[in-house]
């Protein structure tokens, strides 16, 4: 190993001071100079691989300057100084913070089946890394793409690694990735296309390629399209998949044997009702839910079967136009919330201007009701 300078008194070097880092790329480190020396020679390297350069040598009284790398490479470079004794005495580090950049990944679903990858829950962690290998930094954003037929950005991810030599079918360098999402309903091509900025941009368009560099306005407008409702991002986890689309459902007015009842103010009753289903169906879809069966004028004591790929609801919904709990509950539902385990009351308050839902099931409503009365079994929570 190459000599190295020592500190000037020859003693134990001090301990560096703990520092938070954020992501960067360009780092300045400076220790406090002594009156015997000047600010040059300036020795400064970038990074061209996974591991470190030969260690530079650091001539006595020698400041470093210009150390180019990510935030990892950053902290390693530091505790290799630390390691070799190296001007412990570095008390300033400027820090010139950069956004991460955005990357799109795509994938080719007769090659890898990247949604049932995703739905074991623990993924592949690692991605070839064909092109660009040398921009790519820990921190930085990734759009996951499926080529093919159903073309589209279906996943959310993040940079774990630099890139690393490792030779398979797919190429000669992998990157370490951490799936961040799965994006439902996925943002696809016919959306793309309907976005001046986006519509032109090639990797949307089906250039063919594993990695795309993304300029950060292109990213930035596909992140917003990603955010925007009803679209969610689910969590990945064992059985994580995409739901069949949002329908669109109706208010039903009830019968009785009488025929449709008659409330004093009809169309404000089927106003709140509408917006207490809408908001309904959005927030199952947001948990993992689908409505696959439409129960409303059938009497069965609930207005939706809705459905995962492993659980099912019987959901019952319920609207108020005010922030208070207080709703009419049938005997038939009343019978259901005692004796049917799938039976669910999903309760959505201030249903004209702030929805907000409450979940509850059978024994937590039997329990928790202040006031059950008779006849229409009144319900106040």
């Amino acid at each position: 190993m190459a000599d190295h300078a020592k500190p000037s008194d020859g003693g134990h070097p001090p301990k560096p001071s703990t520092i938070t880092y954020t992501r960067f790329n360009k780092a300045v480190l400076q220790r406090p100079l002594e009156s015997t020396e000047s600010l040059s020679p300036i020795i400064g390297w970038e990074w061209f691989g996974l591991g470190f350069p030969e260690p530079p040598r650091f001539p006595g009284r020698t400041k470093v300057s210009s150390v180019k790398g990510d935030g990892d490479y950053i902290r390693r470079f530091l505790k290799l100084v630390a390691n070799l004794g190296l001007w412990l005495s570095m008390t300033v580090v400027a820090v010139k913070e950069t956004k991460p950049k955005y990357w799109i990944f795509q994938s080719n679903p007769s090659r890898y089946d990247l949604l049932e990858d995703l739905k074991t829950g623990t993924p592949d962690g690692s991605w070839s890394a064909n092109q660009h290998r040398n921009e790519m930094a820990v921190d930085d954003k990734i759009f996951f793409r499926i080529s093919g037929a159903k073309k589209g950005i279906y996943a959310l991810g993040t940079i774990k690694s630099l890139p690393y030599k490792s030779k398979d079918e797919f190429g000669d360098w992998k990157v370490r990735v951490q799936f961040d999402g799965l994006i439902d309903p996925p943002l696809l091509r016919t959306e793309t296309e309907k976005s001046k900025l986006l519509k032109n941009f090639r990797p949307l368009k089906g250039a063919e390629a594993t990695n795309f560099k993304v300029p950060t306005s292109i990213g930035d407008a596909i992140e917003k399209l990603i955010r925007r409702e009803p679209r969610v991002v689910r969590k990945i986890k064992k059985g994580v998949s995409i739901l069949p689309p949002l329908k669109s459902i109706g208010y039903k007015d009830p019968e009785t044997k009488k025929g449709k009842r008659q409330p004093k103010s009809q169309a404000h009753i089927r106003k709140v009702e509408q917006s207490a289903i809408d908001s309904a169906v959005k927030y199952m879809f947001t948990i993992g839910f689908s409505v696959c069966e439409d129960c409303q004028l059938k009497g069965s004591g609930y207005d939706f079967v809705f459905a995962s790929k492993t659980a099912k609801m019987h959901v019952e919904v319920k609207g108020v136009s005010g922030s208070k709990i207080d709703f009419n509950l049938t005997p038939k539902e009343l019978k259901l919330a005692k004796n049917d385990t799938k039976w669910k009351l999903l309760v959505v308050t201030d249903a004209l201007t702030s929805p907000t839902i409450s979940l509850i099931d059978g024994k937590e409503l039997i329990s928790k009701a202040k006031v059950i009365e008779p006849t229409q079994y009144r319900v106040i929570f």
